[in-house]
């Protein structure tokens, strides 16, 4: 009696795990991003990973340096430097005073150009040992990017199209010549990274298949490089009168730089933000929009995921929640 309860406890447990085993690899199976091809993948070498005791945003590269910024609480409101061959991130530029999160900046020999994303989204700030001036905008800055020769200004509306200025001497609209009857609210979905890079801007929507360049002499879209993950339908909903998108939509690019003829774009398996386990950079060409070839990257630590990547020379710098890796890109090595 006892053995034939025990056997059928046996039997009910190893069904149990059979079923929750198929239900989580279904699962993983429906959420992996569908591609238009098969990545092909090259080498790359880490060469150190460097403890950052804290989590840092915005990597950028100036006068052959690393800065940072962070929007933790006991780290904002300031902009971090990292010298070649050291080890600690130190203080290069303290605006705690002056405002409350930067939500990008620029740096040209020792002049500092930023804003602040939450207490004064219309407002620009330049400084200096000189001087410190503010520039009042006319719309609140959702995104902005910046250049040698001015800066490019995303302004959001979900229902219209997204308004895309270059300022310089005067502020000038970029037009997107795209068709994009498909788009139900083009001005979130149309959200994601700009780059300014050799009098090109480049636009990467965080959930389109598709990366819009622009000429910034005369401000018309010019090309459209095909991402190779497919495109999916993406579902919203109205919290308190804003249109936001579904928690269970992916987001399949998560970074983006540029080098040379290419783009670098950072993504993964299956789009969504904490995702664990495979990353890829995807590299594009900037002339013909071909597809090239894919490195391989594997985190594995819910804390410690890919956030942000930047290229510098032959190095390849990838920032997560906790560490900055530095790769060669050029040095045979393994997956």
């Amino acid at each position: 009696m006892y053995k034939r309860i025990f056997s059928i406890l046996i039997i009910i447990i190893v069904i149990g795990i059979s079923f929750f085993t198929l239900a989580y690899f279904a699962v993983e199976k429906r959420e992996k991003i569908v591609l238009k091809q098969d990545r092909i993948f090259r080498p790359i070498f880490l060469i150190n990973k460097l403890d950052l005791n804290g989590n840092y945003s915005l990597i950028k590269v100036f006068n052959d340096r690393l800065f940072f910024t962070s929007w933790d609480e006991n780290l904002k409101g300031k902009i971090y430097m990292l010298k070649e061959n050291e080890k600690i991130i130190s203080e290069r530029y303290n605006f705690q005073d002056k405002i409350s999160a930067i939500g990008n900046y620029y740096i040209d020999n020792d002049t500092v150009t930023f804003y602040d994303e939450i207490k004064y989204p219309k407002r620009l700030f330049k400084f200096n040992k000189k001087q410190y001036c503010e520039w009042q905008l006319n719309a609140p800055i959702h995104k902005m990017e910046f250049s040698n020769d001015g800066f490019m200004q995303y302004s959001l509306d979900s229902l219209k199209f997204p308004s895309i200025f270059h300022h310089a001497d005067t502020m000038k609209e970029m037009h997107l010549t795209y068709n994009f009857k498909e788009l139900k609210y083009p001005g979130i979905q149309l959200d994601g990274i700009f780059r300014i890079y050799e009098n090109k801007t480049f636009m990467i929507p965080f959930v389109l298949d598709k990366i819009f360049i622009f000429n910034n002499d005369t401000n018309i879209h010019t090309n459209t490089i095909e991402l190779i993950n497919r495109p999916r339908n993406f579902q919203f909903f109205e919290k308190n009168g804003i249109l936001m998108y579904d928690s269970n939509n992916s987001f399949p690019n998560i970074s983006m730089d540029l080098q040379g003829d290419k783009v670098y774009v950072l993504t993964n398996e299956t789009g969504i933000w904490d995702h664990r386990g495979r990353y890829f950079v995807d590299v594009y060409d900037t002339k013909d929009g071909k597809y090239l070839f894919s490195y391989l990257l594997n985190f594995e630590d819910k804390e410690n995921l890919p956030k942000e990547i930047v290229l510098k020379g032959d190095n390849f710098y990838l920032l997560s929640n906790k560490y900055l890796y530095k790769y060669d890109k050029n040095i045979i090595g393994s997956l």
